[in-house]
C-alpha cells in the first residue's frame, strides 16, 4: 500500500459489506482482508471491481479457502498462561494470519 494510508484504506475496506475481518498487521503485509464472497465470480468482483480501486491500495495477494478442516477464534480473550511458565504468569494472547496487501519493499 502506498505509505500513509494505512488508516483510510483500513477504513475503506471496512465499509464493503463482505469484510468480515480487516487488520493491520507487521511482517511481510501491511494489511490483511477476510470478505465472505457467494461465489467466484462475486470475489473476483470484489478483489479487482473494489478492493483494487481502493486509494491507496497498490497490490494485493489473494487467497480461496478450499475446505475448512478447523475453525476457533480464541483471540481477544483475555490473558492466558503457557505449561512453560513455572510461575503460570498471564500472557496477553497475540494474533496471526496471512495477509493480503503487500508493503512497497516485497514488489521490488
Amino acid at each position: 500500500m502506498r505509505p500513509g494510508t494505512l488508516d483510510e484504506v483500513c477504513r475503506a475496506v471496512t465499509a464493503f459489506p463482505e469484510t468480515s475481518y480487516v487488520a493491520a498487521i507487521a511482517g511481510s503485509y501491511d494489511v490483511i482482508v477476510e470478505v465472505i464472497c457467494r461465489d467466484t465470480a462475486h470475489f473476483t468482483e470484489v478483489l479487482t471491481q473494489r478492493l483494487h480501486h481502493v486509494d491507496g491500495v497498490v497490490s494485493t495477494e489473494s487467497f480461496l479457502v478450499l475446505e475448512i478442516h478447523k475453525m476457533a477464534y480464541g483471540w481477544g480473550v483475555g490473558e492466558v498462561a503457557t505449561a512453560a511458565d513455572e510461575d503460570a504468569q498471564p500472557r496477553p494472547r497475540q494474533r496471526g494470519s496471512v495477509a493480503t496487501t503487500a508493503p512497497e519493499e516485497r514488489r521490488r
